[in-house]
């Protein structure tokens, strides 16, 4: 009987092999220089392979070259499972089944030194056989050694969704002390004989500082994304010894020294953000947006909140869902810390923020948390997009609750008014000439505005807290009269013929003005424009000056000074 089987098996396998070929499966190909061949029968339905220490289920027929067939797990119904790179099987397989694909089968052949060598394995395999394996690779659960030393081992038993896992900062869900109860992780944790340590079916909250249980969990959640299952393997150093109440009613029953095993999955997480780096602001998002924008400096805020003591007692609650609180950031209408949390939110998120009692005017509380809904916000304009009546109308506001600031001294506010006011554009950046008439009162407008503002905020640098460099300071103004100028005068080629040139050009003296920007008329004087040609002096109106501007024969001119 077995040799018929042996006869069946060896058949089909050939049968295979000459299907193989005639699909247009890869060729035979080798592995490593050790004589190991391998040709495929049918082609997997990803990308991956398995690495070293994944635990790997595989069907397999296996015969002597040549020889009976002496063993099938088809035939036993059931899988056979190993750890891959960990010399649980023979070197051949090892090295063969690591270039497998998921659902991929191949027929390797298995040199004696990869095999069972000079000894073989009596009385099935003889010495210096090889031998032929038919393997179908099932799955494979990758398994990731976290401590690097084999205390905790984490077999992957549902790979989660995205790449983003909790960092140390996070709350994997866990009852702290300032967030409410939400289902997030479960968990089963049992001995190795299968006795019951402890569990969670409805779900738990922990901190990832504080840990639960035993510090292997959160070791192992650190590792894990959303919606990921693992089954996770301690040892007794990292696992029962730190478990302490939650074995005492079995100690009797529990092995000493015993390992766990604790079956987990991770739901989700509340990402703890640190906004300022000490550890003095942190924000717990607890609902999640896909808006973008957030509030700057100076944007009218609608809001919610709810501040408590550490101890859970009310403090103070501003705004509710049919009248939202509202302020305009960056002016102390709010306490600071708060003020600088919301300006990290986006419209429609809620989180509740931990806040240090130095943010507080008092030093009878300790620290506050809050509880925020962000419900709408209107940033400012942009300077850049506005126009130059926009502009100086923006400065002119800036000045003036710049001014009140200062005098009330509150120096750094005040700092904050005016630089907007200070970068005014250069007036020749300001378009001169629009619907045909010349607007240059504008660009005088401008400057006058920034000249009043920067006064103001470079009187008193040292008193801006965080300044670090003094302001600047303005250019001395035009001197009323100016010294001289020469100018040298050069007569013009005449068309006829030359004449002696004289020996030095004459030269006069003037007294000029400072070269300001001409005044504003609603409708220019006429002008009469000279220009120089190759060879003669023209004199033209102002129609045929326009004329020959517009068709590119003469530069736009300058403003005389």
């Amino acid at each position: 009987m077995e040799k018929e089987k042996a006869i069946s098996c060896y058949k089909s396998i050939s049968l295979e092999a000459e299907l193989a070929q005639v699909s247009g499966l890869p060729a035979e190909t080798t592995i490593g220089t050790k004589g190991l061949h391998k040709r495929v029968l049918q082609k997997g339905v990803s990308w991956q392979t398995p690495i070293p220490g994944d635990e790997v289920e595989v069907h397999y027929d296996v015969r002597v070259q040549d020889g009976e067939y002496f063993d099938s797990s088809r035939e036993k119904g059931t899988p056979f499972r190993f750890k891959l790179g960990q010399n649980e099987v023979i070197k051949g397989w090892d090295e063969g089944i690591s270039t497998m694909r998921k659902g991929e089968r191949a027929i390797f052949t298995i040199p004696p030194e990869l095999a069972y060598g000079e000894t073989g394995s009596p009385p099935l395999i003889a010495p210096n056989s090889t031998l032929i394996f038919d393997v179908e690779l099932i799955s494979w659960y990758p398994v990731r050694d976290i401590t690097g030393d084999g205390r905790i081992l984490k077999k992957i038993m549902k790979e989660g969704d995205g790449w983003a896992t909790p960092n140390y900062e996070d709350e994997v869900l866990g009852n702290f002390e300032w967030i409410y109860d939400i289902v997030s992780v479960k968990y089963v944790a049992k001995c190795e004989n299968g006795i019951d340590i402890s569990k969670s079916d409805e779900g738990l909250e922990f901190s990832l500082a504080s840990g639960h249980l035993c510090p292997a969990m959160s070791k192992a959640v650190k590792t894990m994304r959303k919606g990921e299952k693992a089954e996770v393997s301690v040892k007794f150093s990292d696992g029962l010894m730190h478990c302490g109440n939650a074995t005492s009613a079995i100690d009797d029953i529990i092995p000493p020294y015993s390992n766990m095993i604790i079956h987990l999955e991770l739901i989700s997480w509340r990402t703890v953000v640190d906004i300022r780096g000490d550890k003095k602001i942190l924000k717990k998002i607890m609902k999640k947006v896909e808006a973008f924008d957030r509030p700057n400096e100076g944007s009218l805020i609608k809001v919610i909140y709810v501040s408590k003591l550490e101890d859970g007692t009310f403090f103070e609650t501003q705004g509710s869902d049919e009248e939202p609180f509202e302020y305009v950031c960056g002016e102390e209408q709010i306490n600071e810390g708060l003020d600088i949390a919301i300006m990290t939110m986006r419209k429609g998120e809620e989180a509740i923020v931990k806040i240090s009692s130095d943010f507080l005017n008092t030093s009878e509380v300790g620290d506050l948390s809050y509880e925020i809904k962000l419900i709408d916000f209107i940033k400012e304009k942009p300077f850049w997009k506005m126009d130059a009546q926009e502009r100086i109308a923006t400065c002119e506001i800036k000045k003036l609750d710049g001014n009140i600031l200062f005098k009330a001294g509150k120096f750094q506010l005040a700092s904050k008014k005016y630089p907007p006011a200070q970068n005014t554009p250069n007036p020749t950046t300001i378009p001169a000439i629009s619907t045909g008439r010349c607007f240059r009162h504008l660009h005088n407008n401008v400057s006058n505005q920034t000249r009043r503002v920067e006064p103001n905020s470079s009187e008193h640098p040292d008193k801006l807290p965080h300044s670090k460099t003094p302001a600047r300071r303005l250019p001395p103004p035009l001197s009323p009269d100016p010294p001289p100028i020469t100018l040298i005068v050069t007569p013009l080629p005449q068309p006829s013929t030359p004449t002696s040139v004289p020996d030095s050009p004459p030269t006069t003296t003037l007294h000029k003005k400072p070269c300001l920007p001409p005044p504003f008329y609603s409708d220019p004087p006429p002008a009469t424009t000279l220009y120089k040609s190759r060879d003669h002096q023209h004199s033209l109106s102002p129609q045929s000056h326009h004329h020959l501007q517009h068709r590119g024969r003469l530069p736009v001119a300058l403003p005389e000074c």
